[in-house]
């Protein structure tokens, strides 16, 4: 086909604008095309996005979109409901057809291009049959387009039908882009975006927190290090309140010589109370890990033994003037898997995306705070870490989390749940993951092929870590020349 004074590119807006950006995207950029994609495709001269009231906000965002990066293309819009119907009404094979073909008998396209990927069945069934019969009628050239898997499945209308796929690869959005898409903003002041990619600069800081996880996640039952650590935490988790964590970052902050007044908590805690506060103190005594010497510096030189790497770890985090309880409570499992996600994303950034940590994504209800957020090409990758350990605890996050990855990017963006998934009290570990995995996929449903659940198994290992999380990201194209795909 050649590139003629009027093309008309129909885009049907559903639930997932992405790719209805997409497909404009590639259309409008000609210098990217493969020879073969030269014969046979056309740059539209104009966008006609065709929507719902229910598809309005995504229509409003796509057109915004569009209009501020393709100027010299026309973006228009039409609803196939009258200004009368409420939100929610039902959109009938005739409104769809009529619809379709009023708009074609008034703009008398050159050709016709449909993309019905968005659409529901009722819009894509029944514009295309308007399409191609307008077409016919009038002896003009279509294209029926439909985006799916990095590839353009095209359909041409002419004398006969024909069927070509074109890999895209030209086009990348943004994580900030794909949740404008969506009708959302990234809120940049509630968003820890900037301070976590200072944190991850820190080399010394990354190496800290990969040797605390490495001991913590890995070391047998008769590490002591790990012992107390876990059973500290698992006390000040339980009767943790604001007068007990008052006193714990107090400890954190001060040195010894100081005293601290706290407020005993229940008499039937009262000893289990008095034994991990004595344990504090101990390592407070031993190996400074959650105090800071500020006239002799940094502690980790000089502490040996079982609190050598929470010792270095916390004396960073202090100088950094970050909290100490919250790291370390739950954060230096978060920044091990930040560490990870960086270090893979880094070895890939050719293909375009980007990586948001934290980012406050507001929308309609108030907004939400995702973990760790990538965009690869035009593919969404949800990174969700859960503290939850038990089965049935994770299993609600992950539905959860595939309720909120597909607000943002679809119901094709990719689910990664990250737990310590540990073992429970009637089975073993290697049981109860097995048991676990088994329920999961039976779990039959579009979004679960685009979703993983790591356990310990995956984490425990650095290595192992990134290599799983590769992956999860999308094959590029050069790979899949290689084969590698």
């Amino acid at each position: 086909m050649s590139e003629v004074s009027k093309w008309l590119n129909i885009i049907l807006v559903g639930s997932n604008p992405i790719p209805c950006y997409v497909q404009a995207a590639h259309l409008m950029d000609k210098e990217s095309w493969s020879e073969e994609e030269r014969e046979c495709l056309f740059v539209p001269t104009r966008h006609l996005l065709v929507y719902t009231k229910e598809t309005e906000v995504y229509k409003n965002a796509l057109m915004a979109v569009l209009k501020s990066k393709f100027e010299s293309c026309e973006v228009e819009a039409a609803c196939l409901q009258d200004s009368e119907a409420g939100r929610g009404g039902a959109v009938s094979q005739y409104t769809v057809e009529k619809s379709i073909k009023e708009i074609l008998n008034k703009e008398r396209p050159e050709g016709v291009i449909l993309n019905h990927t968005g659409g529901t069945k009722v819009m894509t069934t029944y514009a295309t049959v308007a399409m191609r019969e307008w077409c016919r009628e009038n002896k003009k050239q279509g294209v029926e387009c439909y985006l799916s898997e990095q590839k353009l499945n095209c359909h041409f209308s002419e004398q006969s039908y024909t069927y070509k796929e074109f890999p895209v690869s030209n086009v990348s959005l943004t994580v900030k882009e794909m949740v404008e898409l969506h009708g959302m903003a990234v809120e940049e002041k509630l968003s820890e975006d900037k301070l976590v990619k200072n944190l991850l600069e820190d080399e010394r800081f990354c190496k800290q927190i990969k040797s605390v996880a490495a001991r913590l996640l890995s070391a047998s039952g008769e590490d002591t290090f790990c012992q107390e650590y876990l059973s500290l935490k698992t006390f000040l988790t339980d009767i943790c309140n604001s007068e007990y964590a008052t006193y714990f970052k107090s400890v954190t902050y001060k040195d010894d010589t100081e005293t601290c007044d706290f407020i005993v908590p229940a008499a039937d805690k009262g000893e289990r109370f008095k034994q991990y506060t004595d344990l504090l103190g101990k390592y407070n005594r031993r190996n400074k890990w959650l105090c800071y010497d500020e006239e002799e510096g940094f502690t980790s030189e000089k502490t040996s033994g079982d609190g050598e790497e929470m010792a270095a770890l916390l004396n960073q985090v202090r100088e950094k003037g970050l909290d100490c309880w919250k790291l370390f409570m739950e954060d230096w499992f978060y920044y091990y898997i930040c560490c990870a996600v960086k270090e893979v994303f880094q070895e890939r950034l050719g293909f375009g995306g980007d990586i948001m940590y934290r980012p406050w994504i507001r929308d309609a209800n108030g907004g939400e705070r995702f973990n760790i957020l990538v965009s690869e090409g035009y593919q969404l990758i949800v990174f969700a870490i859960t503290g939850e350990e038990k089965s049935g605890s994770v299993k609600m996050d992950f539905f959860e989390t595939l309720y909120q990855s597909e607000k943002i990017g679809g119901s094709r963006s990719k689910v990664v749940l990250i737990s310590r998934f540990t073992n429970g009290k009637q089975k073993s570990y290697e049981d109860e993951i097995q048991a676990f995995r088994k329920d999961m996929d039976s779990f039959v449903t579009k979004q679960y092929h685009q979703a993983r659940i790591f356990g310990r198994e995956e984490v425990a290992d650095f290595d192992k870590l990134t290599e799983e999380i590769r992956q999860t990201l999308p094959v590029r194209p050069d790979e899949e020349k290689r084969g590698l795909g």
